[in-house]
């Protein structure tokens, strides 16, 4: 540790690492341009976009709806719709709260495109939104990894003519539309407004809300550009709130108030032993008729209750006699966390877990697909068969700055699969079109195959053995990050206060506006969590948001004189470069 202060501190000095008043929060001068990189790529596209609807727009989208047995738009879903149909900035932005009938708006905005002979392409970042944003509106969807995969040579400058010539006939004068856009990382925002740019496509619309969980990766691009002066629609109204009491929590979760929000759920707060949170929750599910149990949601902070909900579920069924008596054990792969820094050290690597490599790396012998189990791990190196096959990989070999992850590492846990269990996948799989968090329910299952029913009445059947079951779990609840884009009539809710960076008013926030009717709340004490939420937003913080902290103006300096002047000529400097070099940085550092 030692070592590693001694090193940041070294950096700060040499302004490659930049601070907060405080000393907290540091970020990268290369990190700091791209965030400035995307403000300015928006910046450029205004007056760049095509005018869809000249005149009586607001008129065209109700009449549109009404053509679609649609209910009439409300007055912010109009003027939404309206934006993006009249806007002439290539990029806008719609800001609504959860429930506020965002696919609904954008579905008259969608058939007129296309009355227009223009392409609408749904894109979210999980694979799963996206499709079900492409179902809702009848379009083609993608993840937004995936867009930006069949459209990198928009992206190179030496990128091959005929791709770039494919993409640009896709998406010239197309509507691209982002939902959940609030996951965007900032190189992901870039390089989506770079392509609109590049295609010439008429409108790059963002729909999302700032309230929400924001990207796994860095930066919060679409509260930046909101707040850099985007053209955006705001809709406040919570449509999906039926009951009185989900009705009367809309408004106080969108104002924040947390302390509001427990005294409206107390009537429906079940406060049990510590450690009992996921049995007891999934006791009042078990309890429901199987009609409102099927509409009933279990929603958990993290992935340890998701687990222990998961198997209360399946072990309270079978006792039921809801499940099959006799299920077939499989091993499947659970993914480890890891950062891209972090699977460059020898940290992670142990004997037993599954390395699957993501991306070719011919100096190591490697190629994009492997997979293998790590027998050894040595100092420098670690060792891993596949059968016959064996190799070795160094993962301080591995590239830096890369977009996407170089590998994956698993570790194996068994679960049993029976007749009419709920599963999820954990990954996607294009070969059997199943996407990560996508769920099917077990129609039949053997010691040689297994049968899934998945959405409308489509059937899976594959051999115990094949790799898509490797990559599956029991589907009766999820943590509240996969279920953010999801509607469900009634939920369960449970936290726990012990787990302190998951009780965050962010967490409860976006697991109860899944919820359209009855919402119940399981926990370990109200008191306690009510604190924890209280305290720990959950919320991110930009590069952009580090810079303007450590360029304001300081009230009350807490360092010496000559110390300030340092840093204030420090801060000078780097503004005066900052400006003249914007675009020559190498945005990967």
């Amino acid at each position: 540790m030692a070592d590693i202060e001694a090193r940041v501190d070294l950096l700060h000095d040499k302004g490659l690492l930049l601070a907060d008043a405080d000393g907290v929060m540091m970020t990268t001068r290369g990190a700091i341009a791209l965030e400035r990189q995307v403000l300015d790529l928006a910046q450029a596209g205004q007056g760049k976009g095509t005018v869809l609807v000249d005149r009586h727009a607001e008129a065209a989208v109700q009449q549109q709806a009404r053509e679609l047995g649609l209910r009439r738009l409300s007055p912010r879903q109009e003027a939404a719709a309206a934006l993006i149909l009249k806007s002439n900035d290539r990029i806008v932005g719609v800001q609504g709260v959860a429930g506020a009938g965002k696919s609904t708006m954008l579905q008259p905005v969608t058939r007129i495109a296309e009355a227009q002979g223009r392409n609408v392409v749904a894109l979210a970042v999980g694979a799963q939104i996206a499709r079900q944003l492409g179902n809702d509106l009848g379009v083609p969807s993608n993840s937004v990894t995936g867009f930006l995969y069949r459209h990198q040579a928009l992206l190179i400058d030496d990128g091959l003519p005929d791709l770039k010539a494919r993409s640009i006939h896709e998406l010239s004068g197309a509507l691209i539309i982002v939902d959940e856009a609030s996951t965007l990382s900032s190189r992901q925002a870039a390089d989506l407004i770079r392509i609109a740019h590049v295609a010439g496509a008429a409108r790059l619309a963002m729909v999302g809300d700032t309230r929400q969980y924001g990207a796994v990766e860095a930066g919060k691009p679409f509260a930046d550009l909101q707040k850099a002066g985007l053209a955006a629609a705001e809709l406040t109204d919570n449509v999906r709130a039926k009951s009185e009491i989900m009705q009367s929590l809309a408004p106080v979760l969108d104002a924040g108030d947390m302390a509001g929000a427990f005294r409206i759920l107390e009537p429906v707060t079940h406060e049990v032993p510590r450690g009992d949170a996921a049995a007891h929750a999934v006791a009042l599910w078990a309890q429901r008729p199987r009609d409102e149990r099927e509409a009933t949601l279990i929603l958990t902070s993290g992935r340890a209750l998701r687990a222990e909900a998961n198997r209360e579920a399946q072990a309270l069924l079978k006792s039921l006699g809801e499940v099959g008596q006799h299920g077939q054990r499989l091993t499947v792969l659970d993914r480890v966390n890891l950062s891209r820094e972090e699977a460059r050290t020898m940290t992670p690597y142990r004997e037993g877990l599954v390395v699957q490599i993501r991306t070719d790396m011919p100096r190591q012998g490697l190629t994009r697909g492997m997979i293998g189990t790590i027998t050894s791990v040595t100092p420098t190196q670690v060792e891993l068969r596949r059968g016959n096959s064996s190799w070795t990989l160094r993962p301080d070999r591995l590239a830096r700055n890369l977009k996407e992850d170089a590998l994956g590492l698993f570790e194996r846990r068994e679960i049993a699969l029976h007749e009419r269990d709920r599963i999820r996948f954990t990954a996607n799989n294009p070969k059997h079109g199943v996407l990560n968090a996508q769920t099917a329910t077990v129609e039949a299952i053997s010691a040689e195959r297994v049968v899934l029913k998945l959405a409308e009445d489509r059937r899976l059947e594959l051999p115990l053995n094949d790799p898509v079951l490797k990559r599956i779990d029991l589907g009766y609840a999820i943590n509240t990050y996969a279920a953010q884009g999801v509607t469900t009539t009634h939920g369960i809710v449970v936290m726990d206060s012990r787990e302190k960076m998951l009780s965050s008013s962010r967490t409860l926030s976006v697991a109860l506006t899944r919820i359209a009717d009855q919402p119940t709340l399981v926990l370990d004490s109200a008191e306690r969590l009510e604190r924890a939420v209280g305290r720990h937003d959950a919320g991110k913080t930009s590069a952009l948001d580090i810079y303007r902290a450590m360029t304001a103006p300081k009230a009350e300096p807490k360092i010496e004189q000559k110390e300030l002047q340092k840093e204030l000529t420090r801060e000078r400097s780097f503004d005066r470069e900052i400006g003249a070099r914007d675009r020559d940085w190498d945005f990967g550092l």
